[in-house]
């Protein structure tokens, strides 16, 4: 390994470990401010950085919850409600030895500034606790038991449920996550947004990957022998 691929591969394991404590959201002051000056030190650890919250797919959530330096690009302030900003600006809460990540975030409810939002996402949120912020499956968290009772609510599948696993099956009976399903898929196969017009097909669509007890493949034949499949737009 040269010293270049080295020092790249220091500063990736570095960039590592800050997203994955970012993503417990549990980070004091110093601690953020040790964040800021690793940025701000040099381009490459932001580099190193955006491409591990690239891989992630999480790049807008985590610029999206951290105080990021004003001359860096892709902070982006108008994300967030000037409330939440400010809360998160101030640093109330810190996970200590005591608490789980559940726990950390329940106490956002007692901020009003915090509580809009986190009222909203946290009861799905909570029924992924036993993985951690790499997607790892864990029985502890901290050191504590791990409370994976998460809630769907606004849903047609309304209801408490425990870990990933019973969400997955819940939400495989759920018509508005099929109907969902189906609307996207026909937005790759036609490469264009579902049309009022093409309400039919897709009602038509979704009927057969139902009777066909939810198999991709099912959808596959029936969106090939449509007729919709022939005179679709050229994309290219």
């Amino acid at each position: 390994m040269t010293m270049d691929e080295q020092d790249w591969k220091d500063r990736s394991d570095t960039a590592l470990d800050w997203w994955v404590r970012l993503d417990a959201g549990a980070l004091s002051h110093a601690e953020l401010s040790a964040f800021r000056a690793w940025l701000a030190k040099d381009p490459a650890n932001e580099a190193a950085f955006d491409g591990i919250c690239d891989f992630w797919g999480d790049l807008d959530r985590l610029r999206g919850r951290v105080p990021m330096p004003s001359d860096t690009p892709a902070w982006r302030p108008w994300l967030l409600p000037a409330a939440a900003l400010a809360a998160i600006a101030s640093d109330p809460f810190t996970l200590d030895a005591g608490m789980t990540t559940r726990q950390f975030f329940e106490t956002h409810a007692s901020q009003p500034a915090c509580a809009g939002c986190h009222a909203q996402f946290d009861p799905e949120g909570f029924g992924m606790e036993d993985m951690d912020g790499l997607g790892r499956f864990r029985t502890t968290d901290n050191g504590l038991p791990v409370n994976s009772l998460g809630q769907l609510t606004g849903t047609d599948v309304d209801g408490t449920f425990t870990g990933p696993a019973q969400l997955s099956v819940i939400l495989s009976q759920s018509q508005e996550v099929t109907s969902c399903m189906v609307s996207h898929y026909f937005s790759f196969d036609q490469a264009r947004d579902p049309a009022t017009a093409d309400q039919c097909t897709v009602q038509n669509w979704t009927s057969a990957l139902e009777q066909n007890g939810g198999k991709i493949i099912a959808l596959v034949n029936t969106s090939v022998a449509d007729k919709t499949f022939v005179t679709r737009e050229d994309d290219r």
